[in-house]
């Protein structure tokens, strides 16, 4: 299992397909769908080769202004229909980080399932799925979507665990985004915010910051996929209660 972060460091084109390689398989896939993802994440370092910079950051951070526009316009993909898998392989073995605006595609509950049960952000995503789910005033949909903007924080800001995300985290999400105000009061719950919860204009104008909105996540575009997910955040969050805490 590789979960060592490694943006930093310079990139090499065979050395990052032989860590995602190593990665990939360990997830929990069929065989079939493995050997697509070792085949894609292969594919994917070519791409990031032709892209600019010294680290495995630079480059992505390239392939998001240069090609990742094109790819989601249907340009020039490779992978055919599983043109994003190569993308999910880099941003879930933490090898680059990626920005909100990819962040706000893809099903990250789905991309979630596979990783192993040890892998720290699965653990993660149970504890927050348990202090969300004490939230009786949160529906079901948006408690789910919230465990998923979690799960994307943690991934944008480069996070290995809840207890790391600060209140400068929360201010980069996205206004309008579904699941915040879930999102913010769980937090506080689990104690990594050590606040009352706020809701949206309160809470930016708390650390004097108003950021406008870039772009909005439709509960329909998540929820239902997060919510096939969950029961998979959920089982791992009876032995990982105290995670947020180390």
């Amino acid at each position: 299992m590789t979960t060592e972060a490694a943006w930093g460091q310079k990139f090499d084109a065979d050395q990052l397909t032989a860590r995602l390689q190593r990665a990939v398989r360990g997830w929990r896939m069929s065989r079939e769908a493995r050997g697509r993802m070792l085949a894609r994440s292969a594919e994917f370092a070519g791409v990031l080769g032709d892209c600019a910079g010294d680290t495995v950051q630079d480059r992505w951070d390239d392939f998001e202004v240069r090609v990742w526009p094109e790819w989601v316009a249907g340009r020039d993909r490779i992978g055919g229909e599983l043109w994003r898998w190569g993308t999910w392989a880099v941003v879930l073995t933490r090898t680059a980080r990626p920005s909100w605006a990819f962040m706000r595609t893809g099903r990250v509950g789905q991309w979630l399932a596979h990783l192993p049960t040890e892998d720290p952000l699965v653990a993660e995503a149970g504890v927050l799925a348990g202090a969300v789910d004490t939230l009786d005033w949160v529906s079901l949909p948006t408690r789910e979507v919230a465990v998923a903007l979690g799960v994307r924080l943690l991934l944008v800001a480069g996070h290995g665990r809840l207890g790391a995300i600060t209140e400068h985290d929360l201010l980069g999400v996205p206004t309008c985004t579904t699941g915040q105000e879930a999102l913010d009061a769980a937090l506080c719950r689990l104690g990594v915010l050590a606040r009352t919860p706020k809701r949206g204009m309160a809470r930016r104008l708390r650390v004097g910051a108003c950021l406008r909105p870039s772009w909005s996540v439709s509960p329909t575009s998540q929820s239902g996929s997060e919510r096939s997910r969950c029961s998979t955040w959920r089982a791992t969050r009876a032995g990982s209660a105290t995670s947020t805490r180390r």
